[in-house]
C-alpha cells in the first residue's frame, strides 16, 4: 500500500515522496530495492536533522540603543549578519516604558506585557508591535477593557470594568459599544 505526497517542499527543497507501508491491494511490493525503501521512521530522523540544522543560534544580550533604550533578552543573527530580537525579552525605554515578553523578527508578537510610565498596561498578545489578539488594557485611572483587540483598536467581544466596578459586556468596534450590557452579580 503507498501514499504519494506530490509537490511538498521542505527546507526550500521541492520533493515527491512514495511511502511504503507493506504489501498493497492485490500483493503489490514496493518498486525500489530494500536499501533503498524509505520507511516513516527514517523520513522523521531527516526532516529532525534538517530541522535541526535549519534552527538559528539564539545568543542573550544586553544592549543599549543609541536613543538610551536598553534590551535584556533573546536575539538571533540574520543571513546578513544582522542580530534581532527573537525569543524572550525585556526592553525599557528612558521614560519607563517596559515590555517584557516574546518578540519575533524584531517586533513584538506573541504574549507580553507593555506597561507605560502613566500607569497605562496592556497584557495580552502583540502581533507586529501592535495588541492584536486577546488581551486586557488597564487605563492609568483603574478602569480596564478585557477582550479582543485588532491592530491595536478593541474589536469584538470584550468586558470594560469602569473606575466603580462596574462590568459592562458586549460587542467593541474601535471607538463604540452599541448594546453594551451590564452585568449583574447576584
Amino acid at each position: 500500500m503507498q501514499s504519494s505526497v506530490p509537490g511538498n517542499s521542505f527546507a526550500g527543497v521541492t520533493y515527491f515522496l512514495k511511502v511504503y507501508t507493506g504489501k498493497g491491494v492485490g500483493g503489490e511490493e514496493s518498486p525500489w530495492p530494500e536499501d533503498q525503501e524509505i520507511g516513516i521512521l527514517s523520513l522523521i530522523r531527516l526532516l529532525i536533522c534538517c530541522c535541526d540544522n535549519l534552527a538559528p543560534e539564539v545568543y542573550k544580550i544586553n544592549f543599549i540603543f543609541p536613543n538610551g533604550d536598553k534590551y535584556d533578552g533573546d536575539c538571533t543573527r540574520t543571513p546578513s549578519g544582522i542580530f534581532e530580537r527573537n525569543g524572550i525579552g525585556i526592553h525599557t525605554t528612558p521614560n519607563g516604558i517596559v515590555y517584557t515578553g516574546s518578540w519575533k523578527d524584531d517586533k513584538m508578537n506573541g504574549f507580553g506585557r507593555l506597561q507605560h510610565f502613566s500607569g497605562a498596561a496592556y497584557e495580552g498578545h502583540f502581533k507586529d508591535n501592535m495588541f492584536h489578539g486577546l488581551g486586557t488594557y488597564t487605563f492609568p485611572n483603574g478602569a480596564k477593557y478585557t477582550g479582543n483587540f485588532n491592530e491595536n483598536r478593541v474589536e469584538g467581544e470584550g468586558q470594560y470594568t469602569d473606575t466603580q466596578g462596574l462590568e459592562w459586556c458586549g460587542s467593541f468596534h474601535f471607538t463604540a459599544a452599541p448594546g453594551l450590557r451590564l452585568k449583574l452579580h447576584m
